[in-house]
């Protein structure tokens, strides 16, 4: 014969948690320390669990956690380019007027004329004794000198008439300028020309030396033309010498870069914005790459580094050792011109740059300045050049482990839909089961509240309970040794399960904190939550489960 039972259904109900902690413990309520759930007639209908890098995608982007070791940062990137000012080799640049004084003779075709005169200087204004730039060489690409030649008392020998151009040849030598193929000194005829008329002499691909000199010698020699020329005691030969332009690929020296633009490096704080208030973080890292076509080394003056909010109400300073100026000297330069040098800066943290209180998420700090100065170093090895379109570029990167000062707290808080499977409309009194294992380096305090199928608030005094899930177990720099399991027997009112049944949501508070107000927080990739609730349910439910005899 048919045998009949009445006995209990397990109703179990498994949801994806994502749990942070808190740093004060709030009693469990409702837990029952007498009811005996049997593990083996609990039903999972679901399961669920988070790693910190899960929590922590809720609210940046993925692509900025990144796993090191096994520590998990938020990084994030940022470039930065500076222009500086050209160098111009003819700021303080001089015209030069060079009068040739001749003694009465006749001079015969195509014959030199005597000079009385030596090396005359156009002066270009470098090397001043009063400044600290030094320009020794200079490799010219192009440049463009203004020649004008007049004459006094010269006559053509054969009819006494005033010469003409062509009777005049006038060479201007550079003893201190070489030709960049053969380095032999640059000899320019200026024929043909007119009196007293400017003249273009384009001097390319040449080498300009001014070792020691504000500018550069010239030697003029003269010699007549295709007729003799007859010159008397006042006889003159006037030139005029002035420098236009100069277009170079590198000038050697001693120079003081100037930037043409601010030199203040602007990290937008962002992020901080996207992450729960009450964090605390223990070392924030800015990484900072300096790449330089300067060919010098540099002394690199931080001048401040600070936070502050949009208003610029609130202002964190950082200091480096107690001070609010730190300089570093990047020994570093391109090998040739054209090139870029590569520096790493020493690193901020909260030991150089006290970034531990300019990142923090209780008042918001939108921006991160950082000002710096540049001065030539007066150790840098030789040669030392400066090149046309001197620029620097800062590769900014900005690395915020997980590792929480301790007493960092915040709230997160995340609905869960009910599995579409449950049925719970003949259940009327049932125990909530959960057990939690937590591979978090903090405690939570949970609390619960139900929502109907709009996401509106249910009126339950199930919203008012609280439970302390406990923090793994971590050592004494905040990393989780082992999990724990935290075991929630919670009876239920029929009142209370009633709520249950019309709920279609819960929505879950917690609150993160260290295991205890000592102890600092770090989170790594290995941590994890994983959660498993249920109803062990009675119900009032007649099956056949099998025959025999009474």
């Amino acid at each position: 014969m048919k045998r009949k039972l009445v006995f209990k259904f397990l109703f179990p109900i498994w949801i994806f948690l994502i749990f942070f902690p808190s740093c004060k413990e709030i009693d469990l309520t409702n837990i029952s320390n007498q009811v005996k759930i049997d593990e083996s007639l609990v039903l999972p209908l679901g399961s669920g669990s988070a790693s910190m890098a899960d929590i922590l995608s809720q609210y940046v982007s993925k692509s900025n956690i990144v796993t090191i070791g096994d520590t998990i940062n938020y990084v994030d990137t940022f470039l930065y380019d500076y222009k500086f000012k050209d160098v111009n080799l003819l700021a303080s640049a001089s015209s030069k007027q060079i009068t040739i004084p001749l003694t009465a003779a006749t001079i015969s075709a195509n014959q030199t004329v005597p000079v009385s005169i030596g090396n005359q200087l156009i002066d270009l204004g470098l090397n001043p004794a009063s400044t600290t730039q030094r320009v020794d060489s200079t490799f010219v690409t192009s440049s463009s000198v203004g020649v004008t030649v007049s004459v006094s008392n010269i006559t053509v020998a054969s009819n006494g008439l005033p010469i003409s151009p062509s009777d005049l040849k006038v060479t201007l030598v550079f003893p201190t300028i070489y030709n960049q193929s053969n380095h032999a000194p640059v000899s320019i005829n200026i024929t043909p020309y007119l009196f007293n008329s400017a003249y273009s002499l384009q001097l390319n691909n040449v080498i300009v030396n001014t070792v020691g000199q504000t500018g550069v010698p010239v030697q003029i020699l003269l010699s007549a033309g295709t007729r003799s020329i007859k010159t008397v005691s006042t006889s003159t030969v006037n030139v005029g010498l002035v420098f236009n332009s100069i277009n170079f690929t590198a000038a050697y020296g001693l120079f003081q870069p100037s930037s043409s633009t601010a030199t203040i490096i602007k990290v937008p704080l962002d992020m901080l914005s996207s992450l729960p208030k009450g964090l605390q973080f223990a070392n924030p890292k800015a990484f900072i790459n300096i790449q330089s076509n300067i060919g010098t080394w540099l002394d690199y003056n931080i001048d401040y580094v600070k936070a502050y909010n949009k208003s610029k109400s609130v202002t964190v300073n950082a200091t480096f050792n107690g001070n609010p100026t730190a300089l570093e000297i990047i020994k570093t330069k391109p090998t040739a011109p054209q090139q870029f040098s590569s520096w790493d800066l020493t690193p901020l943290d909260k030991n150089y740059g006290t970034t531990n209180k300019l990142f923090e998420t209780n008042v918001q700090l939108d921006t991160l300045e950082y000002k710096f100065s540049l001065v030539a170093d007066a150790n840098s090895p030789a040669p030392n050049f400066v090149v046309p379109g001197m620029e620097m570029k800062a590769k900014v990167k900005v690395q915020i482990p997980m590792y929480l000062e301790a007493g960092s707290t915040y709230n997160y808080i995340d609905t869960i839909q009910y599995s579409s499977n449950i049925d719970l409309s003949y259940v009327d009194q049932g125990i909530l089961v959960a057990r939690i294992t937590n591979g978090l380096p903090v405690k939570t305090t949970l609390s619960l509240k139900l929502l109907d199928a709009n996401k509106h608030l249910i009126s339950s005094t199930l919203n008012d309970s609280t439970w302390v899930i406990n923090a793994g177990n971590v050592n004494n720099v905040g990393i989780v040794t082992s999990s724990t399991l935290t075991s929630l027997n919670i009876n239920l009112s029929s009142t209370q399960m009633a709520d249950i049944k019309n709920a279609k949501y819960f929505a879950f508070t917690v609150l993160l904190a260290g295991q205890d107000v000592s102890k600092q927080i770090q989170f790594t990739k290995n941590d994890i939550i994983s959660v498993k609730l249920g109803i062990f349910a009675k119900a009032n439910k007649t099956t056949t489960i099998g025959s025999g005899n009474n």
